[in-house]
């Protein structure tokens, strides 16, 4: 700094160093790198939402959708090599991948490859997704490197900006997943790749080769999953630290991942849906729901070794209600492919191929010849299921063996009128084995849902009256509209209160769909 004029030169000696020093310090400022911040940071700080692609177009606030958070920020967390993340198709993972993109060529720039299933949805995605972020968010604007000479450095597939580039590629396209070297590699929608890029084997193989030279590595891969034991991403969630974000009952405070079996609603009204707290059955809104993801944490089950593994469902999404997921899923279980679709996409789940239905004559082939009412040898336990009618009973009795494979052999069955001719069937007979090993019933269901006898007495409350005298006999009732294979129901309880009475009678409610 040089004084020239008469003022400055009549100020102290101080003053002039002080100005001296300020002058200093404010030239230095300029030098200092950009603040070192985490993925959500950066997009809290500047990103904005393209209209093409956003239902709420503006500024970017990571509290919206809370649990995003944490899948952001690994990616900016220097002991984190791999992210995994496994949910539903409508979880913003797109948006997340796009501010990790964002926060690498502002704030850590370094070469980047991003893989879609094709090539087609990788130009999609660059043109309707990337270059949008890239336009309206300011801090990025001024970052590519542009030139008017034909084939230059910014084009669809490919683009440069200051200290690193961008490259999108199909996971179908075999050149473009064998050339640069990579620092940060992000996949999405994995398990939609093909088994092999032309002849050189698996894409996801190829493109992690190309991250060896770099020892701070970034390799993000995204999917909602499709067949259990073919699924790409659910094979990766595996071998991560397995995290899944829990949130707190606003009544008991009871820490809880939420569950479709949870998820409650009256018959036919899908959107009266509730979710109810699995620790205390607590009734939650979505209005609540909110507040407890916007308060939830990602908790993992496995320890870290570098490989961090994200799980959700919808459920988590700010954007969806309980009524709306609980009539999607009405509608989708009409048919094996709708509901497969459902639980893929809805509830970031792996589908479970059911094993083919066997023929009538390969199903006749397993009857032995056994007299009826003869227990086979070494079976485990004897059950008894007996269906309510106006004028009386259908029964069956079953013999189970041991393991979990569900062996089963049919010992009796046929019809009575009264409860008495039940009783006597399940807790006065006694069935025998071929040699001589005595057996009794355990465990006998009674279905409840039966209409009036002749007499006009309701067959529901003679059934309940009737299981009360037996604590291994269990009122059941069919039922169309649960998400889970059965719920209980406490039926005697506190006056004025849903308190169950010990030892009281408990109703279960079966999924027959």
């Amino acid at each position: 700094m040089i004084l020239q004029n008469k003022k400055e030169l009549s100020l102290s000696p101080r003053t002039q160093v002080l100005m001296v020093y300020q002058v200093v310090e404010q030239t230095l400022s300029l030098l200092k790198p950009p603040p070192k911040l985490t993925v959500s940071e950066w997009a809290d700080a500047g990103r904005w939402l393209s209209p093409e692609s956003s239902a709420e177009p503006g500024r970017w606030y990571t509290e919206r959708a809370e649990y995003q958070r944490g899948i952001m920020n690994a990616f900016s967390d220097p002991n984190t090599e791999t992210v995994v993340v496994m949910s539903n198709s409508q979880f913003g993972k797109t948006e997340a991948l796009l501010n990790v993109i964002g926060y690498f060529i502002e704030q850590d720039p370094c070469p980047i490859l991003v893989i879609m299933p094709t090539l087609e949805i990788a130009e999609a995605f660059s043109r309707d997704r990337l270059m949008p972020m890239l336009r309206d968010t300011p801090c990025l604007q001024d970052k590519l490197i542009t030139t008017k000479r034909k084939g230059g450095e910014n084009t669809v597939f490919h683009k440069m900006f200051k200290g690193g580039h961008i490259t999108i590629a199909g996971a179908n396209s075999p050149p473009s997943l064998s050339s640069r070297p990579i620092r940060v590699l992000l996949m999405d929608e994995i398990d939609r790749f093909p088994a092999s890029a032309g002849q050189e084997g698996d894409p996801i193989e190829l493109a992690k080769k190309r991250t060896t030279n770099f020892w701070n590595r970034k390799i993000g891969m995204f999917s909602t999953p499709t067949v259990k034991g073919r699924s790409r991403v659910e094979l990766a969630y595996e071998g991560s630290d397995k995290r899944r974000y829990y949130v707190s009952c606003p009544y008991c405070e009871g820490k809880q991942i939420m569950k479709f079996s949870q998820v409650r609603w009256d018959e036919n009204e899908p959107y009266t849906a509730r979710y109810h707290c699995e620790l205390c059955s607590g009734m939650i809104t979505d209005a609540m729901k909110n507040k407890m993801i916007k308060g939830g944490e990602w908790i993992a089950e496995k320890p870290f070794h570098g490989v961090a593994g994200f799980w959700a469902n919808e459920l988590l999404s700010p954007w969806v209600t309980f009524g709306n997921i609980a009539s999607r899923f009405l509608e989708a279980k009409k048919t094996k492919e709708t509901l497969r679709v459902f639980i893929n996409t809805a509830l970031g789940e792996s589908w479970i191929e059911a094993y083919a239905e066997r023929q009538e004559v390969e199903i006749g082939k397993l009857k032995d010849d056994r007299p009826r009412g003869l227990v086979p040898s070494g079976v485990s336990a004897l059950t008894a299921a007996v269906d309510v009618q106006a004028r009386g009973f259908f029964y069956e009795v079953r013999a189970w063996g041991y393991g979990y494979d569900l062996e089963s052999w049919l010992i009796r069955e046929g019809y009575v009128e009264t409860f008495d001719g039940v009783e006597k069937i399940i807790k006065h007979d006694v069935y025998e084995d071929a040699k001589g090993n005595k057996y009794v019933i355990g465990l006998t269901l009674v279905d409840s849902g039966g209409g009036s006898s002749d007499y006009g007495v309701s067959r529901t409350a003679q059934v309940y009256d009737f299981c009360r005298r037996y604590s291994d006999i269990i009122p059941i009732k069919g039922q169309q509209r649960l998400a889970s294979p059965y719920r209980v129901t406490a039926l005697d309880t506190y006056p004025g209160s849903n308190k169950q009475i010990p030892g009281g009678l408990q109703l279960y409610n079966i999924n027959v769909t």
